[in-house]
């Protein structure tokens, strides 16, 4: 995989492109840049992590798709909230149990106000979000 990496951070050095590994490799700091080696550990860090949560995270839609018929006959029925379903099944089957959220809207909760735009971690737990008046 180091051999492919260290290609395509070549092709970038001589050709840059709109992308994140041309970012990596011209990226520079009081004049520092990041060494191939450094380059080389992120690239890996983001394939695996890149993997990883989006794999599980399809399988756990998949499996509560499985678990919801009527879920999975909706998303059928409506193609057009094809976005709307995946994010309630990321919410609903989270990788994480923090979870960033913007706010769409100015609003007060217990208390304390929230601004529109502002971005809050939202900590979930598997016994949460399990209310089916609110699921699509």
């Amino acid at each position: 995989m180091n051999e492919l990496f260290c290609s395509e951070i070549a092709k970038r050095r001589s050709s840059p492109q709109e992308d994140l590994l041309t970012a990596l490799v011209h990226a520079t700091e009081a004049g520092d840049t990041l060494s191939e080696d450094e380059m080389l550990g992120a690239l890996s860090l983001l394939l695996v992590a890149g993997h990883d949560t989006t794999s599980n995270s399809m399988t756990l839609g998949i499996l509560a798709l499985s678990r919801s018929p009527q879920s999975w006959a909706y998303m059928r029925a409506h193609p057009e909230r094809t976005l709307d379903c995946v994010n309630e099944i990321m919410r609903l089957s989270a990788m994480s149990a923090a979870e960033p959220r913007v706010a769409l809207e100015d609003f007060e909760w217990h208390g304390q106000a929230h601004s529109q735009g502002r971005a809050r971690h939202a900590h979930a737990s598997p016994r949460a979000n399990r209310d089916p008046a609110c699921l699509l």
